[in-house]
């Protein structure tokens, strides 16, 4: 829904002559911004429970992790949560953390350590999923403006085309998420039926 009411927003902006006010604009503007303001807040109430049980699932494998390789993860367990919500820590921290996760919950891994050589065969759907979240991020962080408090038509413009590609790029984000909670959860359980 979301991707389809940025797609109509851009639209209904690409029409317009880029230099004018957005506020005297021939687009039905009030309402544009009432369903985009809607949007962004049921966004928001749906995003919270995930947001929660993404940070409850993270926590429970990296303890889960301490018990198959106890003092081998480079993180103490609290940061399981703490660098999702710590500025700059948010960039690298989470993916060492779910590295030594994966590393130490795969049962035919024959690591001993955070650090040495890596298995890289467990490792692309990792940083697939890493990568799309990261530019996802940045897109987010860039996009900070809403396009209806843009001055004129080329910034509203630009702030919608913007918006579409962050809707983009959190799709295929969300997807390699959901596949890398259920790996990891199938490895755990394969580490904890073959009882190392």
């Amino acid at each position: 829904m979301q991707l389809v009411l940025d797609f109509r927003v851009y639209e209904e902006l690409d029409g317009l002559h880029e230099g004018g006010s957005l506020a005297y604009a021939a687009v039905d503007h009030g309402s544009l911004r009432n369903t985009t303001e809607v949007m962004a807040a049921l966004s928001a109430l749906f995003q919270l429970p995930v947001i929660v049980l993404w940070l409850v699932w993270f926590w429970r494998v990296r303890a889960n992790a301490e018990v198959f390789a106890p003092g081998q993860i480079r993180y103490h367990q609290g940061w399981a949560i703490g660098s999702w919500l710590v500025p700059v820590v948010w960039f690298f921290m989470p993916k060492q953390i779910i590295n030594d996760i994966c590393d130490h919950s795969d049962p035919t891994s024959t690591r001993t350590t955070w650090y040495g050589p890596r298995r890289s065969s467990n490792r692309g759907l990792l940083n697939g999923w890493w990568t799309m979240w990261l530019a996802g991020m940045v897109a987010g962080l860039l996009n900070y403006e809403p396009w209806y408090e843009a001055e004129t038509v080329g910034q509203a413009q630009g702030d919608a085309a913007l918006t579409v590609v962050t809707d983009f790029l959190t799709l295929p984000s969300t997807v390699l998420a959901i596949l890398v909670v259920l790996r990891l959860t199938a490895l755990q359980d394969d580490r904890i039926k073959a009882g190392r």
